[in-house]
């Protein structure tokens, strides 16, 4: 079937009662990490929502066959080609060796007892230095083209089979540089000062993004070693996430909740769903 080489190889190497660790970075392979004890007794299935499967066939009736690459974003994956491309992407600004990860680094730390050492902190802190706290496109423009020649560099050093020569290497640092911008949409956010005031600010807050990344992995290695907590460790970080608080006994029944509103009639996809005909196309 066309699933990603993570999706295959979950799928041959899981087996029941335990958790198999697996590498995502194609270069591994895919290897096994390590295996940790599953706590089945705090679920009996787990199950794949049919929300992906319904978008794989189109906004509604009639609609294209998604392309490949739009299927993989719709589940939120991307292929291996695109994963790579995207970690050399990174490095433009961290310059971090296009021979070695972000994650191998730290990975011998993480896998010897799910916590950072002080020697990993530090590096990881000497990563986010090196990022500014919000950066316009114009800024990262010019932080990426100043690391140009080093990109160069690494391209020419890479020990692979494509490996470009060094009259293809500066037109592919250029091509690299100019798919980083390619459909650029400056971000815009809001937040509140302590004065209560609203302050508008543009550009990517990228150190808080890969901070969130290294943390992302550090918490995931943590629960590995603690299963026991897996349910209080998720339940806070939705916590975290939630903007309201629906109490279920305040609901109305199931016939008024999925009966078409004035505010959601003019609330269509790209397709022509209305809000409910998209939630309950199955039912419907």
């Amino acid at each position: 079937m066309r699933a990603g080489s993570l999706d295959q190889a979950t799928e041959q190497k899981g087996q029941a009662g335990q958790g198999t660790l697996i590498s995502s970075n194609p270069r591994d392979n895919y290897r096994i990490m390590g295996a940790y004890p599953v706590p089945t007794d705090r679920f009996q299935i787990i199950f794949r929502t049919r929300w992906s499967a319904t978008a794989r066939r189109g906004d509604g009736p009639g609609a294209p066959t998604p392309s490949p690459r739009a299927r993989r974003d719709v589940d939120g994956g991307r292929g291996a080609e695109d994963d790579r491309q995207g970690r050399r992407d990174r490095r433009l600004l961290t310059r971090l060796p296009l021979a070695t990860d972000f994650f191998k680094v730290i990975e011998d730390d993480l896998l010897d007892d799910g916590a950072l050492g002080i020697d990993s902190r530090r590096w990881i802190c000497s990563i986010l230095r090196q990022l500014p706290l919000r950066a316009s496109q114009e800024e990262l423009r010019r932080l990426v083209t100043a690391n140009r020649e080093w990109y160069i560099d690494q391209l020419l050093r890479l020990d692979t089979p494509n490996r470009p020569d060094a009259a293809t290497a500066p037109a592919k640092a250029d091509a690299t540089i100019a798919g980083l911008f390619t459909g650029w949409r400056e971000p815009v956010m809001r937040r509140a000062a302590p004065s209560g005031e609203v302050v508008r600010e543009v550009g990517v807050p990228l150190r808080a993004m890969v901070a969130y990344l290294f943390g992302e992995v550090a918490k995931c290695f943590w629960m590995i070693r603690h299963p026991e907590q897996w349910i209080a460790c998720i339940a806070a970080s939705q916590r975290g996430d939630c903007c309201v608080e629906i109490d279920p006994a305040r609901l109305p029944d199931r016939e008024a909740m999925q009966r078409e509103h004035e505010w959601d009639a003019v609330a269509t996809g790209p397709s022509g769903w209305t809000l409910v005909e998209w939630l309950w196309r199955d039912a419907l």
